[in-house]
């Protein structure tokens, strides 16, 4: 029934749209627990030489709660959750430790199998894509160019890490609206998380969550898919097994 419903409720959402805008850590590649490990060992440690310790356990809990968001807003999180007073140098400096820990934390993490099955079915297909990411642009760059083969990448019209002044939610949204001349109305967002779907609604775009560990039915009952491969039957698509 939970299918059923789903099904002939988000393929309404689909039938206009022309470009697909995707969500990167989570939805495409599987790296929330070594994003989380990431969190949890380097903010702790930068807070500690700051004289403002704070368990990794309340890091882990903030992360979760806020994966999605773009990072300055998590470490931002962290910080006033300890009275800590933060200058843009210090978000930079734990911003470029998390990458190197990510480099190594993430360097045996894959696309999900599903996700790797629908871009096989979006090579041939008219719809435009895009990748929009809460990590800062060059550290997206890196895992991309690293886990995506170059057929599935070369597919997307433009991958968007967030930046100080250019960051997921409206302004990337405004950014693929102009650049694929397609109105906001004929956008759909694929995420993971409670924040790709605010972000969306902000932004004034539809968005569906791919919703893998039963998360979102009674939050988001009209817009969650079970797996990705359900959005490849919602996109006519065939689903690759190879």
């Amino acid at each position: 029934m939970k299918s059923k419903v789903t099904h002939s409720i988000t393929q309404n959402l689909i039938n206009t749209k022309k470009v697909i805008v995707f969500d990167w850590d989570g939805t495409i590649f599987d790296s929330m627990a070594g994003k989380l490990k990431s969190f949890a060992t380097v903010l702790p440690i930068y807070f500690s030489e700051m004289g403002c310790p704070i368990n990794s356990d309340l890091v882990e809990d903030i992360y979760l709660r806020n994966s999605g968001k773009p990072r300055k807003e998590i470490i931002l999180d962290v910080a006033n959750e300890i009275d800590a007073d933060l200058e843009t140098h210090d978000i930079d400096e734990m911003s470029r430790r998390l990458f190197l820990f990510n480099r190594t934390a993430l360097a045996e993490e894959n696309l999900f199998p599903d996700a790797i099955r629908l871009l096989k079915g979006l090579v041939n297909s008219d719809l435009v894509l895009y990748i929009s990411s809460s990590v800062p642009q060059d550290e997206l760059d890196y895992f991309v160019s690293k886990a995506l083969p170059k057929n599935f990448h070369l597919r997307f019209s433009g991958v968007f890490g967030s930046n100080y002044d250019f960051s997921k939610g409206p302004e990337h949204i405004e950014r693929i609206s102009i650049d694929s001349g397609v109105s906001l109305n004929k956008i759909l967002v694929i995420g993971d998380d409670e924040a790709d779907f605010i972000l969306s609604k902000q932004a004034g775009v539809d968005c569906i969550l791919v919703d893998r560990n039963n998360c979102f039915f009674d939050k988001f009952p009209q817009n969650f898919v079970n797996n990705l491969d359900e959005l490849c039957n919602l996109l006519n698509l065939t689903v690759l097994t190879h």
